[in-house]
């Protein structure tokens, strides 16, 4: 019982069609279906019909983020848990969004809308693209990057501890890292399953998406993806570099319509079930966000700590 991992993501997009050739061209996913003018898309390695929703909007943010529970009585046992805490469930039916079932919507105190749902149709991969390996749902795709899977999503809200053991305490969800900057936690990585974190909490004056992340077959690819992105003119914000927290390697950039998006590999898994949260702090800057690599200053940083943190580096 509970929740079993990162599902979807929707991103509103100023420019849909842009964007959608960004995610298939350049990255390297595959274009689902369409519906109602949304995109519906996911990477040769996801199971499911869609893993990202590109929806047509005036202004570029993060929709939803949902998340797939292990049973059925899961959404019940949730929405109890989530009205008790003071905020409004709403009931979506089937086929809210395509191969999906029953699902739950509510947001959490940062601001974003989180959807619980249990079942998700299988991707309708052609008998071309198949793979022989039985436990691959198509054949490895290196059209540009050729990113493998969805990995997680970093949220920016206006309180971090807040969203934080909100997601903790209703939605169960388990603390791996934190970064605190002076006495006060900045970002918070959390997960449900031995992945390091499927969200992270980054502090903001607003609510907004700070990126949405896939993951690659393996961490070579990286330095392809760098080569990739240069060669169609993307401007690469951060990266190629290695993570102190998550020991996971990254390159970031933003998709045509200004959605934050990272290329992502490595990182560990957690298998012990009496893992501590590891605490970083400003003494552990900038190694804890790159332990190498070009960065940028972490975005939870004021000014004059972003002024420090680049000196340092």
């Amino acid at each position: 019982m509970g929740i079993a991992t990162l599902g979807h993501v929707e991103l509103r997009c100023t420019d849909v069609e842009a964007s959608r050739d960004h995610f298939h061209d350049v990255l390297g996913m595959e274009e689902s279906l369409r519906e109602d003018g949304r995109i519906y898309m996911r990477a040769w390695g996801d199971w499911d019909t869609f893993t990202l929703a590109l929806v047509p909007a005036g202004e570029s943010a993060v929709g939803h983020v949902a998340f797939q529970v292990e049973e059925p009585a899961d959404l019940d046992r949730y929405a109890d848990r989530i009205e008790r805490a003071g905020h409004e469930v709403e009931w979506l039916d089937p086929g809210a969004d395509p191969g999906q079932g029953e699902a739950i919507r509510f947001t959490e105190p940062g601001g974003h809308r989180i959807e619980l749902y249990h079942e998700m149709e299988r991707a309708d991969v052609p008998p071309e693209k198949r793979s022989d390996l039985k436990n691959q749902p198509q054949v490895y795709v290196d059209r540009g990057v050729g990113v493998r899977r969805i990995d997680h999503v970093n949220l920016k809200v206006p309180d971090v501890d807040a969203s934080t053991e909100w997601f903790r305490e209703v939605l169960e969800f388990e603390l791996r890292e934190q970064l605190v900057l002076d006495g006060d936690r900045a970002a918070a990585w959390l997960s449900v399953s031995p992945l390091v974190h499927e969200v992270a909490f980054v502090d903001a004056d607003e609510s907004a998406l700070n990126h949405l992340a896939y993951y690659l077959k393996a961490e070579r690819e990286l330095y392809r993806a760098v080569d990739v992105l240069k060669d169609n003119g993307v401007e690469i914000l951060e990266g190629p570099g290695h993570h102190g927290i998550s020991q996971a390697m990254f390159l970031y950039h933003d998709e045509p319509s200004g959605n934050e998006i990272e290329v992502f590999a490595g990182g560990y898994l957690i298998f012990d079930p009496n893992w501590e949260p590891v605490t970083w702090t400003e003494e552990d800057l900038p190694e804890a966000v790159a332990w190498w690599g070009e960065t940028r200053p972490f975005s939870g940083a004021d000014d004059d700590e972003a002024d420090e943190l680049m000196e340092r580096e």
